[in-house]
């Protein structure tokens, strides 16, 4: 009997033979959508792929481009290829800076060039950290290697075993798309992984990579989990050991994020350095940005937050919603400029966010909660709550009536929103 998750393989297959237009590793190939499998790709989700072929299927398919002035990274790996190694160190610079999707990009280049690479498949593991059921599918695939691959190095094989052992009962299957872990198994196995990244700082002192990626957890954990942190003036220190060592690596703003909520002032003078090591990085400034909002320069983060909207906007290919974080960043923009007092400004920021070429969401695999967080959304409810926050209850009026920018007939309701930005 061929179950519907037959099918779905015998579609990656397919789509795994097209590439290139010749017949080549289905496994190992980058996947496009053919019109005629599309009601099995409807079936596929993208959040908790069933296997590596369906975890290809969805992700960032545009070919990445090689990036300056993101900050300096080298992480040897075991491969024969230069171009594989480039790619790599690169995924991992935007690893350190959020970038996720641009990172995902520059692994899956790199495996063009080196299929059997087990370190590409833990840096897109990484890269998808935020949708756990899909970082699994990849980070088993990089511990299938460890068995038949003599020439990983003992740091390799840790890295490895840390994101497998990390994942470990993760993966979704075809009768059950959630995990069976409950919260409290997840925080156990944080827990777990600090301690295996501590240990590995201590077995490789000389490796600035080990103890860049320790900091990196820490801060994640806790601003994502909401894991104690418990030693700020350790993490303080190790952070300024990484920035002595190693000046150009991306990871600045991790100092920054350390002390963002706790102690921000501590930040204050870290700020311009972090934009000054990779100033070709969105986050970079949006951290920056940050970082003078919570001391109070409202003036400067507005300098930051513009700059952070100009890069993204240079990444936009056709939607703004496909660029990482670009909506996230004119909402902040318009909220510092309330705050401040720039009415007109703010209407004006959030008019062009409008005026973008607008998503329409008509896949499946797009929520409704897509739908609020999009670029149109969004905008919509920003120049309604600007109105509201000011008390301009004729200008709100105006926008409401015919031909206004929410009159009633638009695909988004700017009043449905659970995450309020004001």
């Amino acid at each position: 009997m061929t179950t519907p998750s037959h099918l779905r393989s015998c579609a990656a297959l397919l789509l795994g033979l097209t590439w290139l237009g010749g017949p080549v590793q289905a496994e190992k190939s980058r996947r496009y959508d053919l019109p005629c499998l599309a009601p099995l790709l409807e079936r596929v989700d993208e959040k908790a792929p069933l296997n590596l072929d369906e975890a290809f299927l969805f992700g960032p398919w545009h070919a990445p481009r090689a990036r300056d002035r993101i900050g300096e990274v080298s992480f040897e790996i075991a491969t024969d290829s230069e171009a594989a190694q480039r790619w790599f160190d690169q995924g991992v610079a935007l690893l350190h800076l959020f970038w996720y999707s641009e990172a995902e990009r520059c692994f899956r280049q790199g495996l063009q060039l080196d299929a059997d690479c087990p370190m590409l498949y833990w840096g897109l593991a990484m890269a998808n950290e935020r949708r756990p059921q899909r970082a699994a599918v990849f980070a088993a695939e990089a511990g299938r290697y460890l068995a038949n691959r003599a020439e990983l190095s003992t740091l390799e094989r840790e890295w490895i075993e840390i994101l497998v052992d990390y994942y470990s009962g993760e993966r979704a299957t075809f009768e059950k798309r959630s995990a069976d872990l409950d919260e409290a198994e997840r925080a156990r196995r944080r827990g777990q992984r600090i301690g295996r990244l501590e240990a590995m700082a201590f077995e490789h002192p000389a490796e600035v990579e080990v103890e860049a990626f320790l900091l990196r957890q820490v801060i994640l954990d806790e601003s994502v989990h909401g894991d104690d942190i418990a030693n700020y003036h350790a993490n303080d220190l190790l952070a300024a050991k990484i920035a002595d060592r190693a000046p150009g690596h991306p990871s600045r703003h991790y100092r920054v994020l350390l002390w963002l909520n706790r102690d921000p002032q501590r930040a204050l003078g870290l700020l311009d350095g972090v934009v000054a090591v990779a100033p070709a990085a969105p986050d970079a400034w949006r951290i920056a940005a940050e970082g003078y909002r919570a001391n109070g320069q409202l003036r400067r983060a507005e300098e930051f937050l513009k700059g952070a909207v100009r890069l993204g906007l240079r990444e936009v290919e056709t939607m703004p919603d496909l660029c990482e974080n670009l909506v996230s960043n004119y909402e902040a923009l318009v909220d510092v400029q309330v705050s401040m007092g720039r009415s007109e400004a703010a209407v004006a920021t959030a008019r062009s966010l409008l005026r973008m070429p607008r998503t329409l969401y008509l896949e499946k695999r797009h929520t409704h909660a897509d739908r609020l967080a999009g670029s149109y959304a969004t905008s919509r409810r920003l120049l309604g709550q600007i109105h509201l926050r000011l008390e301009r209850w004729e200008g709100l009026l105006a926008l409401c009536q015919d031909g206004g920018e929410l009159a009633p007939g638009g695909t988004a309701d700017w009043f449905s929103t659970t995450d309020s930005l004001f």
